[in-house]
């Protein structure tokens, strides 16, 4: 991999204070991950504190998502990986459905894995903010 790699945004999950950016590069066998996640959290004084983690150079995606990235809420996935997380997902939320426990953002997740509309719709809203 050179320093040339062109690196991909391939889901963008939120949470209350934070979010976590797992990006991509195409590599001749196959893709490699780096995973970042960033917090705010406020100190005993109230003055906010920025907390910034990582994991670099996986090659498998679950080895950067956090262990119950399915109850996030999702911001952005790549087109390539929507495949991906729809099996996932709907694996996930069956198993938590069955232990009677709630499935959080459903419907952000259905809108985002099944319609492609939505996901252009964000797709614009990123590219307009990107240009500010």
């Amino acid at each position: 991999m050179t320093s040339e790699a062109t690196w991909e945004e391939i889901v963008v999950l939120g949470c209350e204070g934070g979010q976590i950016e797992i990006t991509g590069t195409r590599t001749d066998t196959g893709w490699v991950f780096n995973g970042v996640s960033y917090s705010l959290n406020l100190d005993e004084d109230n003055e906010e504190i920025v907390d910034v983690g990582g994991v670099r150079g996986r090659t498998n995606l679950e080895q950067v998502l956090p262990r119950r990235w399915f109850q996030l809420y999702p911001i952005w996935v790549h087109d390539e990986f929507v495949d991906w997380f729809r099996q996932r997902f709907e694996a996930e939320s069956k198993a938590l459905l069955q232990r009677g426990w709630e499935v959080f953002h459903e419907s952000a997740w259905n809108s985002m894995l099944n319609s492609e509309q939505y996901r252009e719709d964000i797709r614009e809203n990123r590219r307009w903010l990107n240009e500010r």
